[in-house]
């Protein structure tokens, strides 16, 4: 969301991409930003991602609503048991990597899932 003002994109994928895990639908070259989080979600093989950068971002606040360290998830039950945290709260740590995998191309119609 914060990176579309500055010319970011989403990431777009489909199912079936590495075994059964997502598919990427990116092209030689291009970055990708993952959180701390993001990572696991997406399951992207290390050997296909370049490191470009690593990022930390303190909470000067103190206060936050959803991290998986503290296991708190207001906006998510998934992401733990508290609706928020006031107190000492990590950093979110953020990497910048290039994808250096094959570039995207469409599955042929019928393969997939079906609808």
């Amino acid at each position: 969301y914060y990176s579309e003002r500055l010319g970011g994109r989403p990431v777009d994928a489909e199912s079936g991409g590495f075994g059964t895990e997502t598919r990427l639908k990116m092209q030689h070259g291009e970055l990708l930003a993952l959180d701390s989080t993001g990572s696991r979600e997406w399951r992207v093989p290390p050997r296909r991602m370049e490191e470009v950068a690593l990022h930390e971002a303190r909470n000067p606040w103190g206060v936050t609503t959803y991290h998986p360290e503290l296991e708190t998830g207001f906006y998510n039950h998934m992401g733990g048991f508290l609706p928020y945290v006031i107190g000492r709260v990590p950093p979110e740590r953020y990497g910048v990597y290039r994808w250096t995998g094959p570039s995207y191309t469409p599955k042929p119609a019928g393969e997939g899932d079906p609808r």
